[in-house]
């Protein structure tokens, strides 16, 4: 009986970090979103183009194409070229999920 309690408490910590993973990789997956749909939406305003935003932040076009894929996760660095790149102000918030 005893292995069949520990199993059960296991198959439970494992469904709880498998859901874990699951939300942590959806507001990763929105986090990126919306940064790419920010910084589409400014490419558009400005009429910049991929080739035009790779050469302001140095990196290859190939670089950019793989940025907007959108199965890459964006460092802290990255955005901060990017805005750079566009002449945009970064703002990060973190906001309390007790609040929202």
């Amino acid at each position: 009986m005893k292995n069949s309690v520990k199993k059960n408490e296991n198959n439970s910590f494992e469904d709880y970090l498998k859901s874990t993973e699951k939300n942590m990789k959806y507001d990763e997956n929105r986090f990126n979103l919306t940064i790419l749909s920010q910084v589409f939406s400014i490419m558009k305003k400005e009429g910049i183009t991929n080739t035009e935003l790779a050469k302001r932040m140095n990196v290859s076009r190939a670089y950019i194409t793989k940025l907007f894929k959108g199965n890459c996760n964006f460092t802290i660095k990255t955005i901060m070229n990017i805005g750079s790149a566009l002449d945009c102000d970064i703002d990060f918030s973190l906001k309390s999920k007790n609040c929202r």
